[in-house]
């Protein structure tokens, strides 16, 4: 008996457990030992062992703690020869920088929670950006996506900057900020922080420009008529920080990391002294760990990447003042049923 693509009934080589197998990773071994790795490795996810990693000693059965101890089950899949394609990153940053590896995989764990939002959830609440830093997003009713909603490109602009400034909220050293002064930070930074995410959206989904996360165009087609004339314009817009992101080839963890680090160099919001060197230390952080994944993914040529990817707030700060005045330019002919309050909160 044999499963399309698989092997006989036999056992998985990290678990023991026994079933009709398949090749994950080079290897024979289960589902669930599949996935296991796969987030291991993906999301710098790394564990203690509590018997000093001897949870495998001896031959099977093992003591009952082997398929619990998920620092074990790691090291099992290593030893065994399960290796996935472009593993060596991920891998190297958590065994030579814990740092680093810690500080992109908090920054990967808030992520998630953001994407998984955009692609499961919606709002058709009209919250000001007061009141959703007041109540950390709460305020904010959500419900289940489903086909039949028409979601205008209003609608994805107010919940995509919503879910960017929950991810800007729940970065752990906000919480030790006056109110304020988080309201000015996330009033400066939300259009940056979604531009940034958006633009590795596009580029990872072969995209031609930005677009909704259904795939629609980010730009109302009222708006697209305005500049019917001079169409390279917003054309360039919505093009030019994806097209360097595929020009560099930027990754995931870069694009994060980055993201904070742009995030903690505020330079004109009047903000207070204990946030401003709240900011300093994380922006620290960050370009450590910027640093060190650069030593990693491109050790022959690191410095020029680090400065590659720095040199990225110079584009953005372009991408934004197109954006600026295309808002400015459109909110006078917009209808106030056309946009939301967060809209100019964030924007004007």
């Amino acid at each position: 008996m044999e499963s399309k693509g698989g092997y006989p009934f036999s056992t998985c080589l990290v678990c023991f457990r026994e079933g009709i197998l398949t090749r994950h990773y080079g290897r024979v071994v289960c589902e669930s030992c599949k996935m296991f790795y796969r987030r291991c490795v993906l999301k710098y996810k790394r564990y203690d062992c509590e018997y000093i990693n001897m949870c495998y000693n001896g031959p099977p059965p093992l003591r009952p703690c082997y398929a619990s101890c998920k620092d074990c089950r790691f090291n099992k899949c290593r030893t065994i020869g399960m290796q996935m394609q472009n593993e060596t990153v991920p891998l190297l940053v958590a065994e030579r920088y814990k740092c680093a590896a810690e500080t992109i995989r908090d920054l990967i764990w808030n992520d998630d929670k953001r994407m998984n939002a955009l692609k499961r959830q919606f709002s058709f609440d009209n919250p000001s950006l007061e009141e959703i830093v007041q109540s950390k997003g709460t305020c904010v009713q959500l419900v289940e996506q489903t086909k039949t909603h028409r979601l205008t490109p209003a609608d994805w602009h107010f919940f995509f900057a919503y879910t960017t400034i929950v991810f800007l909220l729940h970065m752990d050293f906000i919480t030790g900020m006056e109110e304020k002064d988080v309201i000015t930070l996330i009033q400066e930074n939300t259009v940056k922080t979604s531009l940034l995410f958006s633009s590795f959206d596009a580029m990872n989904r072969k995209f031609p420009s930005i677009r909704t996360p259904r795939g629609q165009h980010v730009v109302p087609e009222s708006v697209r008529e305005m500049f019917e004339k001079d169409p390279r314009y917003l054309y360039k817009t919505c093009n030019m920080l994806p097209n360097k992101f595929k020009e560099l080839e930027v990754t995931y963890e870069e694009m994060l990391l980055i993201t904070a680090i742009f995030f903690c160099k505020s330079e004109t919001s009047p903000l207070s002294e204990e946030t401003r060197k709240l900011l300093e230390l994380h922006h620290d952080k960050f370009s450590s760990a910027l640093l060190n994944y650069c030593k990693c993914a491109h050790s022959d040529t690191f410095q020029t990447r680090f400065e590659q990817l720095l040199e990225l707030r110079e584009i953005l700060k372009e991408n934004l003042k197109r954006i600026e005045f295309i808002a400015i330019t459109t909110r006078i002919k917009l209808k106030p049923t056309d946009y939301k309050k967060l809209f100019d909160d964030i924007l004007l």
